[in-house]
Protein backbone atom coordinates (compact mmCIF):
# COMPACT_ATOMS: atom_id res chain seq x y z
CA UNK A 1 0.00 0.00 0.00
CA UNK A 2 1.43 3.51 -1.23
CA UNK A 3 0.71 5.61 1.68
CA UNK A 4 0.73 9.68 0.57
CA UNK A 5 0.85 12.42 3.54
CA UNK A 6 -2.12 14.74 2.60
CA UNK A 7 -0.39 17.55 3.29
CA UNK A 8 1.97 17.08 0.70
CA UNK A 9 -0.73 16.00 -2.33
CA UNK A 10 -1.40 19.90 -3.17
CA UNK A 11 2.27 21.26 -3.39
CA UNK A 12 3.15 18.74 -5.91
CA UNK A 13 5.29 20.20 -8.82
CA UNK A 14 2.78 21.33 -11.26
CA UNK A 15 0.08 21.55 -9.16
CA UNK A 16 -2.30 24.78 -9.29
CA UNK A 17 -0.75 26.14 -6.32
CA UNK A 18 2.90 25.06 -6.91
CA UNK A 19 2.42 27.26 -10.35
CA UNK A 20 0.40 30.62 -8.22
CA UNK A 21 3.65 30.65 -5.98
CA UNK A 22 5.88 30.46 -8.74
CA UNK A 23 4.06 33.54 -10.48
CA UNK A 24 4.27 35.49 -7.44
CA UNK A 25 7.94 34.97 -7.02
CA UNK A 26 8.55 35.84 -10.66
CA UNK A 27 6.77 39.25 -10.09
CA UNK A 28 8.44 39.98 -6.91
CA UNK A 29 11.87 39.21 -8.63
CA UNK A 30 10.60 41.64 -11.87
CA UNK A 31 9.48 44.44 -9.37
CA UNK A 32 12.61 44.04 -7.41
CA UNK A 33 14.89 44.52 -10.36
CA UNK A 34 12.99 47.26 -11.24
CA UNK A 35 13.18 49.03 -8.30
CA UNK A 36 17.18 48.74 -7.95
CA UNK A 37 17.39 49.81 -11.54
CA UNK A 38 15.29 52.68 -10.75
CA UNK A 39 17.44 53.64 -7.34
CA UNK A 40 20.53 52.80 -9.18
CA UNK A 41 19.69 55.57 -12.03
CA UNK A 42 18.93 58.46 -9.63
CA UNK A 43 22.23 58.42 -8.34
CA UNK A 44 23.77 58.30 -12.56
CA UNK A 45 25.19 54.77 -11.48
CA UNK A 46 23.71 54.09 -14.96
CA UNK A 47 24.91 55.37 -17.93
CA UNK A 48 22.33 58.02 -19.53
CA UNK A 49 21.08 57.55 -23.38
CA UNK A 50 24.09 59.68 -24.79
CA UNK A 51 26.41 57.62 -23.07
CA UNK A 52 25.29 54.09 -24.30
CA UNK A 53 26.95 52.64 -27.53
CA UNK A 54 25.74 52.74 -31.14
CA UNK A 55 25.00 50.04 -33.28
CA UNK A 56 24.36 50.15 -36.71
CA UNK A 57 25.81 52.69 -39.71
CA UNK A 58 24.91 55.37 -41.73
CA UNK A 59 21.34 56.99 -41.25
CA UNK A 60 19.44 54.01 -39.07
CA UNK A 61 21.89 54.27 -36.23
CA UNK A 62 20.45 52.38 -32.99
CA UNK A 63 20.73 53.63 -29.25
CA UNK A 64 21.14 50.66 -27.01
CA UNK A 65 18.23 51.43 -24.28
CA UNK A 66 16.03 49.22 -23.12
CA UNK A 67 14.12 51.30 -20.93
CA UNK A 68 13.18 55.02 -20.97
CA UNK A 69 15.66 57.57 -19.31
CA UNK A 70 14.71 60.47 -17.62
CA UNK A 71 17.32 63.30 -18.40
CA UNK A 72 19.24 64.61 -15.34
CA UNK A 73 18.55 68.38 -14.72
CA UNK A 74 20.58 70.34 -12.70
CA UNK A 75 19.75 72.50 -9.64
CA UNK A 76 20.79 75.69 -11.45
CA UNK A 77 19.01 74.55 -14.26
CA UNK A 78 15.77 74.08 -12.22
CA UNK A 79 16.31 77.53 -11.03
CA UNK A 80 16.91 79.19 -14.19
CA UNK A 81 13.20 77.65 -15.45
CA UNK A 82 11.84 79.05 -12.09
CA UNK A 83 13.14 82.40 -12.94
CA UNK A 84 11.80 82.12 -16.93
CA UNK A 85 8.28 81.44 -15.00
CA UNK A 86 8.20 83.46 -12.82
CA UNK A 87 8.70 86.32 -15.02
CA UNK A 88 6.48 85.67 -17.64
CA UNK A 89 3.85 85.71 -15.51
CA UNK A 90 4.70 88.79 -13.71
CA UNK A 91 4.47 90.34 -17.21
CA UNK A 92 0.98 89.02 -17.91
CA UNK A 93 -0.36 90.36 -14.26
CA UNK A 94 1.44 93.59 -14.41
CA UNK A 95 -0.51 93.90 -17.80
CA UNK A 96 -3.94 92.83 -16.82
CA UNK A 97 -4.16 94.10 -13.20
CA UNK A 98 -6.78 95.19 -12.01
CA UNK A 99 -8.73 93.70 -15.29
CA UNK A 100 -11.50 91.18 -15.79
CA UNK A 101 -11.48 87.73 -16.89
CA UNK A 102 -12.11 88.58 -20.49
CA UNK A 103 -9.27 91.54 -20.11
CA UNK A 104 -6.48 88.88 -19.26
CA UNK A 105 -7.65 86.88 -22.28
CA UNK A 106 -7.06 89.75 -24.45
CA UNK A 107 -4.39 91.28 -23.08
CA UNK A 108 -2.63 88.28 -23.52
CA UNK A 109 -2.63 88.47 -27.85
CA UNK A 110 -2.55 92.25 -27.94
CA UNK A 111 0.35 92.87 -25.77
CA UNK A 112 2.66 92.75 -28.72
CA UNK A 113 0.35 94.22 -31.15
CA UNK A 114 -0.20 97.38 -28.58
CA UNK A 115 1.09 101.11 -30.28
CA UNK A 116 4.24 102.56 -28.27
CA UNK A 117 3.10 105.70 -26.12
CA UNK A 118 3.64 108.78 -27.59
CA UNK A 119 4.21 110.81 -24.24
CA UNK A 120 7.51 109.09 -24.61
CA UNK A 121 8.48 111.88 -27.03
CA UNK A 122 6.79 114.97 -26.25
CA UNK A 123 9.22 117.94 -26.42
CA UNK A 124 8.55 121.46 -25.07
CA UNK A 125 10.66 124.51 -26.08
CA UNK A 126 10.54 127.95 -24.62
CA UNK A 127 11.17 131.19 -26.83
CA UNK A 128 12.76 134.02 -25.88
CA UNK A 129 9.31 135.84 -26.23
CA UNK A 130 7.72 133.27 -23.99
CA UNK A 131 5.93 131.52 -26.61
CA UNK A 132 5.93 127.70 -25.22
CA UNK A 133 5.58 125.04 -27.78
CA UNK A 134 4.69 121.51 -27.20
CA UNK A 135 5.06 118.71 -29.63
CA UNK A 136 4.08 115.34 -29.96
CA UNK A 137 1.40 115.51 -27.64
CA UNK A 138 -0.55 112.68 -26.66
CA UNK A 139 -4.55 111.79 -25.91
CA UNK A 140 -3.43 111.76 -22.28
CA UNK A 141 -1.79 115.08 -21.96
CA UNK A 142 -4.94 116.27 -23.94
CA UNK A 143 -7.04 114.70 -21.60
CA UNK A 144 -5.70 115.71 -18.44
CA UNK A 145 -6.32 119.61 -19.84
CA UNK A 146 -9.66 118.54 -21.04
CA UNK A 147 -9.05 120.29 -24.42
CA UNK A 148 -11.15 118.60 -26.56
CA UNK A 149 -13.68 121.04 -24.70
CA UNK A 150 -12.79 123.53 -25.66
CA UNK A 151 -13.98 125.63 -28.33
CA UNK A 152 -12.87 126.20 -31.86
CA UNK A 153 -11.54 129.00 -33.69
CA UNK A 154 -10.34 128.90 -37.65
CA UNK A 155 -9.20 131.37 -39.83
CA UNK A 156 -7.89 131.96 -43.51
CA UNK A 157 -5.01 132.57 -45.31
CA UNK A 158 -4.38 135.57 -43.86
CA UNK A 159 -1.78 138.12 -42.16
CA UNK A 160 -2.70 140.89 -39.03
CA UNK A 161 -1.17 141.82 -35.26
CA UNK A 162 -2.42 140.58 -32.30
CA UNK A 163 -1.89 141.34 -28.55
CA UNK A 164 -2.63 139.31 -25.33
CA UNK A 165 -4.56 140.53 -22.59
CA UNK A 166 -4.05 137.25 -20.79
CA UNK A 167 -2.31 134.00 -21.05
CA UNK A 168 -3.68 131.78 -24.25
CA UNK A 169 -3.53 128.00 -24.50
CA UNK A 170 -4.31 126.60 -27.72
CA UNK A 171 -3.89 122.80 -30.01
CA UNK A 172 -3.25 123.51 -33.61
CA UNK A 173 -6.25 120.92 -35.25
CA UNK A 174 -5.63 122.31 -38.87
CA UNK A 175 -3.23 124.39 -41.02
CA UNK A 176 0.23 126.56 -40.90
CA UNK A 177 1.08 129.71 -39.17
CA UNK A 178 4.22 131.63 -38.19
CA UNK A 179 3.87 133.94 -35.09
CA UNK A 180 6.50 136.42 -34.85
CA UNK A 181 6.39 138.41 -31.33
CA UNK A 182 7.59 142.07 -31.88
CA UNK A 183 10.65 142.60 -31.42
CA UNK A 184 11.65 138.70 -31.66
CA UNK A 185 12.10 135.50 -33.67
CA UNK A 186 9.29 134.48 -35.37
CA UNK A 187 8.05 130.92 -34.59
CA UNK A 188 6.69 128.36 -37.17
CA UNK A 189 3.51 126.38 -35.41
CA UNK A 190 1.45 123.94 -37.36
CA UNK A 191 -1.03 121.26 -37.23
CA UNK A 192 -0.56 118.41 -33.83
CA UNK A 193 1.23 121.44 -32.08
CA UNK A 194 0.50 122.92 -28.27
CA UNK A 195 1.21 126.52 -27.74
CA UNK A 196 0.92 128.69 -24.78
CA UNK A 197 1.24 132.47 -25.49
CA UNK A 198 1.68 134.42 -22.72
CA UNK A 199 0.11 137.68 -20.98
CA UNK A 200 0.53 140.59 -22.59
CA UNK A 201 2.86 139.27 -25.70
CA UNK A 202 2.28 141.53 -28.89
CA UNK A 203 2.62 139.73 -32.29
CA UNK A 204 1.86 139.29 -36.07
CA UNK A 205 -0.08 136.36 -37.54
CA UNK A 206 0.96 135.02 -40.63
CA UNK A 207 -1.48 132.51 -41.69
CA UNK A 208 0.06 130.33 -44.41
CA UNK A 209 -2.49 127.61 -44.43
CA UNK A 210 -6.24 127.50 -43.09
CA UNK A 211 -5.96 127.39 -39.41
CA UNK A 212 -8.11 125.67 -36.73
CA UNK A 213 -7.36 125.25 -33.06
CA UNK A 214 -9.00 124.85 -29.40
CA UNK A 215 -8.47 127.65 -27.14
CA UNK A 216 -8.44 128.39 -23.60
CA UNK A 217 -7.39 131.58 -21.87
CA UNK A 218 -6.38 131.96 -18.66
CA UNK A 219 -4.51 130.27 -16.06
CA UNK A 220 -4.56 126.15 -15.73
Amino acid sequence: INITPAHSAPFAFGSQPCLLYQFVFVCALFHSTLFVFAFLSSLSLLPMPSQLPIIGGGTNNVRISSLPFRPQVSLKQRQQQKQKQQKRTSGVTSATSGRGPAAVVFGLFSRKTSKPVMGSTVTTTTTTSGIKLTQNVDDQFLDELGVKEWPVWSCEESTFPWQYSEQESCLILEGDVVVTPDGGEPVAIQAGDFVTFPEGMSCTWDVKKPVKKRYYFGQF
